[in-house]
């Protein structure tokens, strides 16, 4: 999982890089050998994108091992796409592992157009099969032109299905019942 922040802008993949971080995390508690596989399988699946993996997500490091990284052709490549092309190998791996992942990114009303960019093309090419992208935000910090409804109308128009659940606050009887239960009150 991972979430954007209002007042705490690190840079556009952050929500995503952070969710990273935890499957590289999960992946480094399995077994010696579990790892050796998994450590081989993004090695190859990444190739030349294993450094710079590394650079955008430092809990790949231990991961990746030590061993000589490939020589990063695409030093001259856009970020947005090198960073496509990384989570897209590490998405891969997940998906030939056959262990299933939910991909959680929170509070996409604050995400800016470069994270959006990015969510909506693992959306359109990553959320399938074992890979599902959930997303969360709050509607009512959505304006008619925010750049998400955008990318959702876009999302829609592309084919890939995009289920909205509204979820509404707690009345204060309710909430009050779960504070109670919360604060064993």
């Amino acid at each position: 999982a991972g979430r954007h922040e209002p007042f705490q802008p690190r840079g556009d993949f952050d929500a995503v890089t952070a969710a990273l971080a935890d499957i590289a995390q999960y992946w480094l508690s399995e077994s010696p050998q579990r790892v050796a596989t998994t450590r081989a399988a993004l090695r190859s699946r990444l190739g030349a994108q294993s450094g710079f993996l590394e650079r955008m997500v430092p809990a790949f490091a231990p991961l990746l091992g030590s061993g000589p990284m490939p020589i990063d052709i695409d030093e001259g490549t856009p970020l947005s796409i090198r960073a496509r092309r990384a989570i897209r190998g590490v998405l891969d791996v997940v998906r030939l592992s056959g262990v299933p992942l939910l991909l959680f990114i929170d509070d996409l009303q604050w995400a800016g157009p470069g994270a959006l960019e990015l969510l909506e093309a693992l959306a359109n090419d990553h959320s399938r099969g074992r890979v599902l992208l959930a997303a969360a935000w709050r509607d009512v910090e959505i304006e008619a032109d925010h750049p998400l409804r955008r990318a959702l109308v876009r999302l829609r128009a592309a084919g890939t299905r995009v289920t909205s659940i509204r979820l509404d606050g707690l009345a204060p009887d309710p909430l009050a019942a779960f504070l109670g239960d919360v604060l064993d009150a």
